[in-house]
């Protein structure tokens, strides 16, 4: 069995944590499956790792959407509290040119987004009217908290 050591130390493995956080997506009235709510995190000390699937029951409204996180994403400076991961969706109506999606997130938010690369274009940020019932969002991310 491990002893743990109190130690401030800035290179002190001091922090470790595995658990489940039950999502919500927002962006409007968005209700997920009781089976299918949850993404599993493991956190080792600033480090997040989140990932898992879920399932939409139904879905209305519009506007930006978003995937709770069970830690709040960091501050840095610049850019360097921005984090990209893998996102696949099941039954989305992409928009037209749509060439590949990432999930998304930045500092100080508590949120990820879902991003759509267009060809030839700018990125979209995927919008919650686009949900509909038995849709499926699959994500893994990993982020500095």
């Amino acid at each position: 069995a491990g002893t743990q050591v109190a130690n401030a130390g800035a290179n002190v493995l001091d922090d470790y944590e595995e658990g489940e956080h039950t999502a919500t997506i927002g962006g409007g009235s968005i209700a997920l499956h009781g089976g299918a709510d949850v993404l599993s995190y493991t956190k080792i000390g600033r480090m997040v790792h989140l990932s898992g699937e879920l399932q939409v029951s139904s879905a209305s409204g519009t506007g930006t959407l978003t995937i709770s996180l069970p830690f709040t994403v960091g501050t840095g400076n610049e850019a360097s509290m921005r984090f990209t991961g893998t996102v696949k969706v099941r039954n989305i109506d992409m928009d037209d040119n749509t060439i590949d999606l990432v999930v998304f997130t930045y500092e100080s938010q508590s949120v990820a987004y879902i991003y759509q690369n267009l060809d030839n274009t700018t990125e979209l940020i995927l919008d919650a009217g686009k949900i509909s019932a038995s849709d499926e969002i699959t994500i893994s991310i990993t982020y500095f908290a």
